[in-house]
């Protein structure tokens, strides 16, 4: 017959063991990964962030046309462009106003602002010259209709 004493000195072998596996996964873990991403540090930018907008770059014209495509999933809302890219804007502009800026706030000085005033349904071509992040949405809808032009 096995004793209990026999019993329970199995039982601290094995949790000895046990303990050994799960400190030398962790330290492969952090060998392999010395410093695990736990949350993403870049914030959103009108619904956007450069590390999952689409990047065309190598373009020199970007339209994207019809504003419904701002609030739609897969749009290419949140875009990443060359300087030196013509960006245009296609759509009613007097039901969904295009705007500059982080929304709710307008950016007088944004060049999406004053490229877009009284446009109606005419299109709205902006070419960027300068690197930046320039954010944009719709006035009347600021809460579904936004994005960003990354250009780099």
């Amino acid at each position: 017959m096995i004793s209990r004493q026999h019993i329970h000195s199995i039982f601290l072998a094995v949790a000895v063991i046990l303990v050994a596996v799960v400190v030398t996964s962790c330290s492969e873990d952090e060998q392999t990964n010395p410093n695990p991403v736990v949350n993403d540090p870049e914030p959103l930018l009108n619904g956007c962030k450069s590390s999952t907008s689409v990047d065309l770059r190598g373009t020199t014209a970007v339209t994207i046309n019809a504003t419904s495509a701002w609030d739609l999933s897969g749009h290419q809302a949140c875009i990443i462009v060359d300087v030196g890219t013509t960006v245009t804007w296609e759509g009613n502009f007097n039901n969904h106003p295009l705007v500059g800026g982080e929304t709710p706030t307008t950016d007088a000085a944004s060049p999406i602002t004053l490229g877009s005033p009284m446009s109606g349904t005419n299109p709205v071509p902006i070419t960027f010259t300068s690197t930046g992040d320039f954010p944009y949405y719709c006035s009347s809808h600021p809460s579904t209709m936004k994005g960003v032009v990354y250009v780099r």
